[in-house]
């Protein structure tokens, strides 16, 4: 009869540390859970995902239930282990027991059921739901006590709160990919998204030395040119000088001016057709640009320093690139910024964004470097205006200037060294 009363208490000690497991895994499992990937789930008509999401939103009752179960099972095991050891060896019975009992609950009951469920949280929290859901409602009122007692001290020591932060928000949209909620196009749009309120437009406008116009001294035949040469549909119409841009002439209002002057009929001037031209700042964040575009009706938009100087200027297309990628039109063509020649070692146009640069030799822009553009970053670096041959070493990079046009910097070669 002692003997099935050994085994019993054997029986029960191992049942005991199964459900501390069983509880150390739950915990684990519903503290690591990915509720995007379980709503999924859901949606597909899942209904144990869908009954693990109802626990998993209710966590605060889920985590006291866990915790009242595993401490209840882990001192009725230690107070059965004592009585069978203290039984079978009464002078150290005590001293055998705590060795053994924590031995068998940190592996069993701890480490290997917490290691289980890291790897597979939604599984577990699954396989756990059914019980745990029982036991919450055998549990309802002691959790009831330790959500007053929690929401009592939450209120005590409840500092100011804060809203989440971009990194950590570009965090969960990074796992929400990683884990199959978001496809790779989503993902980025989401990204660029966020990351475009921050953005400039000095950032992405076309430079000064890039700007096709034409002076409106210039005459008819000079300004077709223009259209002919470049294809664009617009162009900037200015007094003198690029920093006295006066409007925008559409291609086909000067078609339009062309054909009644040539039939001889009555027609407005080049200024009066021309469209008015904003004027905005080089530090304007590209949300209010688009809002303001979007408000006056105009694509295109001249970028002025603080004495009224042209920057460049800068295009609605251009700012809609930021969100969703590059535009193609009939009038484009394909001209890669960053040309890849052999491991670690690029061609790299000289209006190359020096983030781009960095990103591929995984380098942070650290020192905060004036420059937006590779070649700006050179002329930064070297302290004067490069000639071609001009080398400079930075971090983990070498770059050689190949290719000059008057003094702008058209072609770097960057390859990585040690």
């Amino acid at each position: 009869m002692d003997s099935d009363s050994n085994v019993m208490t054997i029986v029960i000690l191992l049942g005991l540390i199964l459900l501390s497991g069983y509880f150390s895994s739950s915990e684990t499992a519903f503290t690591s859970i990915n509720q995007i990937r379980l709503r999924n789930s859901a949606k597909k008509g899942d209904k144990r995902a869908e009954w693990t999401l109802r626990l998993a939103e209710d966590y605060n009752n889920v985590l006291s239930t866990i915790l009242v179960g595993n401490n209840i099972v882990n001192i009725a095991s230690s107070s059965l282990a004592t009585i069978l050891f203290i039984k079978h060896f009464p002078q150290y019975g005590v001293t055998i027991s705590t060795i053994v009992m924590t031995i068998l609950v940190l592996i069993f009951g701890e480490i290997t059921p917490k290691a289980i469920a890291k790897d597979r949280p939604e599984k577990v929290a699954m396989f756990a739901t059914p019980f745990l859901s029982i036991l919450m409602k055998f549990l309802m009122p002691i959790n009831w006590m330790f959500a007053k007692w929690n929401n009592s001290l939450a209120k005590r020591l409840r500092s100011e709160e804060t809203s989440i932060s971009e990194e950590e928000l570009l965090s969960i949209i990074d796992e929400a990919e990683i884990g199959g909620s978001l496809e790779v196009d989503e993902h980025q749009l989401i990204r660029s998204a966020i990351k475009f309120h921050d953005l400039e437009v000095d950032t992405i406008l076309t430079p000064r030395v890039d700007v096709v116009a034409a002076d409106l001294q210039d005459s008819d035949e000079e300004i077709q040119k223009i259209f002919d040469e470049h294809v664009y549909s617009r162009i900037l119409l200015y007094d003198d000088s690029i920093d006295e841009v006066r409007g925008v002439l559409h291609e086909r209002d000067f078609n339009y001016y062309i054909r009644r002057k040539a039939k001889g009929e009555e027609t407005l001037s080049l200024t009066e057709m021309m469209k008015e031209v904003l004027h905005i700042p080089a530090m304007m964040k590209l949300s209010r640009l688009l809002k303001i575009m979007q408000q006056s009706k105009v694509h295109m938009a001249v970028v002025v320093d603080e004495y009224g100087g042209t920057i460049g200027i800068v295009t609605m297309e251009d700012a809609l690139e930021e969100l969703v990628g590059e535009i193609w039109d009939e009038t484009d063509y394909i001209e890669e910024e960053i040309t890849f020649i052999s491991e670690d070692k690029y061609l790299v146009r000289g209006e190359a964004s020096l983030e781009k640069v960095f990103a591929l030799f995984q380098l942070q822009n650290s020192e905060k470097f004036f420059s937006s553009t590779i070649s700006g970053f050179v002329s930064e670096i070297l302290g004067h205006f490069p000639k071609e041959g001009d080398k400079v070493i930075y971090k983990n990079m070498l770059l050689k200037v190949v290719k000059i046009k008057n003094i702008r910097v058209l072609e770097i070669i960057v390859e990585k060294i040690n």
